[in-house]
């Protein structure tokens, strides 16, 4: 079925790059700041430089190389549909009589805008002086369902599961770069068809993120090149989710791992944990110094207490009847709540585990321990470069998928890799393997405090937290960086599986040197 929209004469353009103006139709609200190229142009907005009670005036963009161009003003746009109508066609190369055939491009039949809709066309016949509030609702109905059909030609890319979603279902997308290129970007947007979303400062990075949401207009690839053509020298990427890289809770009678009594730092050390609240009642936890922050929005609803709870009580917790003390007893926890309760999982996005490394930069917490897993992602590489340049070591977990790949940041050439083994050094079943495996360390069965008593975990998540205590006591010892770290834990770790590094277990099972009771 051909989409239906309301038509007006077209009238000769002034030429590509100058204002235009055609009369305003009845349709079209007050407070319309923007309208719509065809769908040969993929609905680009353009911007309304000038709207008058009589007339409408916007300068047709660059982009518009075609000698007839139809231009549409939005309707009605919810979740499930969009409606335009035309306010006009502008043809540039000469004036075009108004009874003129429409351009075989647009998605409509010729049609003269005297007489009724061609009668092939399923809907009633519509006067375009009349306003949009008095069609009757078959003719309303029926523009919805030409416009959709008309549609899947155009469909719109939407946000996976490992995207956060914007507004209008595509993926969020984040913009990150200095703060003046920031402001080009955030003047770019618009016009490119995009909305922006909201805007964040990463003071300890010196760098700012902007939250777009492009429509589908364009591509992450095709909006970087449109901003660089502006002058925007940008990171563009998708607002990627990370999940903790925990696994099934196992309930049995083994402890699984080793079991680590007492290590206490020689001295006070920042640790930084980047994952959901921690509750600070837990028994374990109650000498434990711990700052902690929320960097998630207003609107947004924290993750659970488990999974951070489990992993601060690994990485310092204090000895209780119900579980062992932590590997790096002493150390003060930097604690950054970024996940977040979201369809239904705990995940943190991308735009939160900036915000908590730059919280943590702020604070020159050396050492930090990111129990999550996801995406590639070049902006997130970009932060953990510039986190890195600033002595901070990031320990993360391979993942839980069984893939021949590692998952992202674990996958960083600037992070620690940690994968998962049993008691008997036997790799987790589900852990990733790849060449970036730095080392294993315990994490089968591991026991973690519960509310009102203990429980086993599984996971990746555990095994990188293992880690980071044992890596805490080597920075204490004087390792300043992580090839640093990575040299001396890799001569004494146990070598696992093929003889020397490997993609199942890296060195092999990490081991402490320093502990002090």
């Amino acid at each position: 079925m051909a989409a239906v929209f309301f038509t007006t004469a077209a009238m000769a353009c002034s030429g590509i790059g100058s204002t235009n103006t055609l009369a305003r139709p009845a349709g079209l609200a007050d407070g319309t700041t923007e309208l719509y190229l065809g769908p040969s142009f993929g609905w680009a907005t353009i911007p309304i430089t000038r709207l008058t009670s009589s007339t409408v005036t916007f300068e047709l963009p660059a982009s518009a190389q075609s000698d007839t161009v139809a231009v549409y003003f939005l309707v009605e746009r919810t979740a499930n549909r969009v409606v335009y109508s035309r306010l006009g066609e502008l043809t540039c190369d000469e004036p075009i009589d108004p009874v003129d055939p429409i351009d075989p491009v647009d998605p409509i039949d010729p049609v003269d805008p005297t007489d009724p809709l061609d009668p092939v066309d399923p809907i009633d016949p519509i006067d375009p002086t009349t306003p949009i509030g008095s069609m009757g609702a078959t003719s309303l109905s029926q523009a919805r369902d030409s416009f959709r059909a008309a549609q899947a030609s155009r469909v719109m890319v939407r946000a996976t599961s490992t995207e956060m979603a914007a507004p209008s279902g595509a993926p969020e997308i984040l913009i990150t770069g200095s703060g003046v290129q920031i402001t080009k970007a955030r003047t770019l947007v618009p016009k490119l068809g995009g909305v922006v979303l909201r805007e964040r400062s990463l003071g300890g990075l010196g760098l700012s993120m902007l939250a777009v949401d492009m429509k589908g207009a364009l591509s992450k690839q095709a909006l970087m090149i449109k901003l660089a053509q502006g002058g925007a020298n940008v990171t563009v990427g998708s607002n990627s989710l990370y999940s903790a890289s925990s696994s099934r809770t196992y309930v049995n009678e083994m402890v699984g791992g080793q079991d680590w009594d007492g290590c206490i730092l020689p001295r006070g050390l920042r640790i930084g944990l980047i994952d959901g609240p921690i509750d600070l009642t837990a028994p374990a936890l109650q000498d434990v110094q711990i700052s902690m922050q929320s960097v998630l929005g207003r609107a947004e609803r924290s993750g659970s207490t488990d999974h951070a709870t489990e992993l601060a009580t690994l990485i310092a917790g204090r000895p209780t009847d119900k579980t062992p003390a932590g590997l790096a007893r002493g150390a003060h926890i930097y604690a950054a709540a970024a996940f977040m309760r979201y369809k239904g999982r705990n995940v943190a996005s991308l735009e939160h585990i900036s915000v908590a490394l730059d919280w943590m930069a702020a604070r020159k917490v050396p050492l930090v321990n990111m129990s999550l897993a996801g995406p590639k992602n070049d902006t997130l590489s970009k932060v953990v470069s510039l986190v890195a340049q600033k002595g901070m070591i990031i320990v993360a977990s391979t993942g839980n998928d069984a893939l021949a790949s590692v998952s992202f940041p674990a996958a960083d050439p600037n992070v620690i890799a940690v994968t998962a083994v049993d008691a008997k050094g036997r790799l987790f079943g589900k852990a990733n393997r790849g060449p970036e495996v730095d080392f294993a360390a315990p994490g089968v069965d591991v026991l973690v405090p519960k509310k009102g008593g203990r429980t086993f975990r599984s996971g990746t998540s555990y095994s990188a937290a293992i880690a980071t205590g044992i890596i805490a006591h080597e920075l204490a010892g004087g390792a300043q960086s992580r090839n640093a770290v990575v040299s001396r834990l890799s001569k004494r770790a146990k070598d696992l599986g093929q003889s020397g590094r490997d993609e199942a277990y890296g060195y092999g099972l990490i081991a402490i040197n320093r502990c002090q009771k």
